[in-house]
């Protein structure tokens, strides 16, 4: 081999091919930068689908007509929208799709009604409400912190706000419709009437209402639901008992079974032999509950994607006044009138009366898990879990327990440890 051969073999190892080398891991390094940035974009439009662009620009990818072809605009917000009614997608931002949409296809697809609290709706007719108990003042102490470097409530310690009215009416001819909505048809006028303060549809948000809830016009006067069907079932006489949240366990028993307290205060009507409507579709036990309260009262069933017609509809007043809107503070949004928890706590007491032996066999000391929740979890449950077990405390879980087993073991627990939610 030439001299001249081995110097150019020599050059090449020593610098150039290093250099190629650089070049090639630069352009691959340039090339995965791109490919994250791509993804990364990806990614964010995924995770904003409720913003305009996302809302019109992402979803076209899942919409095709049988020739594999994207269809125009206003028709995939169409189909979308439909879809959202049926499938309850509250993810998607349904007033980008609903501006898309044309005349015909609003009038075929949904309804709108006027807003109308129950107060004034009952003025409107000519109906009379009867109040049960004067409107006081519900008075609450701060809880305590255990750290006394914290001050959260600026010194304050007694806080007063005025308890929520209690009262009965009866409603002719009205609709209700999923998540116990009240609705009612007067001059081919479509009404929503409010009967719970804290489920009124203008506030920010309300529990279960994104399943109804598709638009608002710029006046906020209208409000437009998912179209009502024809073929509804039809009742003569009903109480109303559930509400908007009625399949969480903590609004199911402190605001809607409470109110057989004000069933058996008033004294207007005679409901005696008037029938409960309930939803169909509670955990068991929530109906558990309300058997031990009703006795042997009877009770129909009602299931939300199909409105219900009642000729005379018993409403009565939810005994809190607990928003689930954030945007309200929660120190001026936690009055509750307490005759009712008191009524419903004796209730359940005096039937659970467990003699001496039943009391040693439960735990006075018990841990509340939070098992196959994506909220409010502790990072480190099961640590806490066994550093407790080995206090004595006994670890439940309520929700796979019948409500005798909940009631015997929470009456009997001088301890009870768990994270804020509705078990507790």
């Amino acid at each position: 081999m030439t001299l001249k051969k081995y110097i150019s073999n020599a050059l090449f190892f020593t610098i150039l091919l290093p250099i190629k080398i650089c070049l090639f891991l630069r352009l691959t390094w340039l090339i995965n930068g791109m490919l994250r940035i791509t993804c990364s974009f990806l990614i964010l439009i995924c995770i904003f689908i409720p913003k305009k662009i996302s809302g019109k620009f992402f979803r076209l990818f899942y919409e095709y007509d049988k020739t594999n072809l994207i269809n125009p605009l206003p028709e995939i917000s169409f189909a979308i929208l439909k879809s959202y009614i049926d499938s309850n997608d509250y993810f998607i931002d349904k007033t980008v799709l609903f501006d898309s949409l044309k005349d015909e296809q609003i009038n075929n697809l949904l309804d709108f009604c006027r807003i109308s609290d129950i107060h004034n709706w009952c003025l409107k007719e000519k109906k009379d409400i009867f109040y049960i108990d004067k409107n006081e003042y519900f008075n609450f102490e701060y809880p305590k912190i255990l750290n006394n470097n914290l001050d959260l409530y600026d010194g304050v310690k007694l806080h007063t706000l005025p308890s929520p009215p209690s009262f009965v009416t009866c409603l002719k001819d009205v609709i209700v419709g999923k998540n116990a909505s009240i609705l009612a048809k007067r001059n081919n006028n479509l009404y929503w009437i409010v009967y719970e303060p804290q489920a009124h549809p203008l506030l920010s948000f309300v529990g279960n209402y994104w399943e109804q809830i598709i638009h608002f016009d710029k006046s906020r006067e209208l409000l437009f639901i998912p179209k009502l069907s024809e073929n509804n079932q039809k009742i003569n006489k009903a109480i109303l008992l559930d509400g908007r949240c009625s399949g969480n366990y903590f609004h199911w028993i402190i605001e809607y079974l409470s109110r057989f307290y004000a069933l058996e205060k008033q004294n207007k009507f005679d409901l005696s032999t008037v029938p409960l409507l309930i939803a169909n579709d509670m955990p068991a036990q929530h109906y558990e509950a309300l058997q031990i309260i009703s006795g042997d009262r009877e009770i129909l069933y009602y299931d939300g994607s199909q409105p219900v017609c009642v000729n005379q509809l018993y409403v009565l007043s939810v005994p809190t006044l607990c928003y689930d809107d954030v945007n309200i503070p929660l120190i001026e949004s936690s009055s509750i009138n307490l005759e009712y928890l008191i009524y419903i706590r004796n209730k359940f007491l005096d039937i659970f009366q467990h003699d001496n032996n039943d009391q040693k066999k439960e735990s006075k000391k018990i841990f509340v898990r939070r098992y196959g929740l994506n909220k409010r979890n502790l990072i480190n449950q099961d640590e806490i879990e066994m550093f407790l077990n080995k206090k004595g405390f006994k670890s439940i879980r309520p929700e796979t327990l019948s409500f005798v087993d909940q009631v015997k073991y929470f009456s009997n627990a001088d301890v009870i440890v768990g994270v804020g939610g509705a078990a507790l």
